[in-house]
């Protein structure tokens, strides 16, 4: 994800995954790490976000492609 969007992502969130395996399937989960804005390398102008799964029991397999989505706040206006 971008640094920008990483910035207003918290640690506790919640998160919606969605599986490409299983059109239509959803997974809740919540965001467990985020990186700390100092630990990303000079130039990078993405961040990872580690989400855990709330409920493992699901049919989740190790490789499975998902898009996560996180209900974010707005971003801050800019002043004019």
């Amino acid at each position: 994800m971008t640094l920008q969007v990483a910035q207003r992502v918290t640690t506790g969130q919640s998160a919606t995954i969605r599986l490409d395996a299983i059109p239509g399937r959803t997974v809740a989960g919540h965001v467990s790490q985020v990186p700390v804005l100092p630990e990303v390398p000079p130039g990078a102008n993405e961040a990872s976000i580690t989400v855990r799964i709330d409920d493992p029991s699901t049919d989740l397999k190790l490789g499975m492609r998902a898009t996560v989505e996180f209900d974010l706040p707005q971003a801050p206006q800019a002043q004019k």
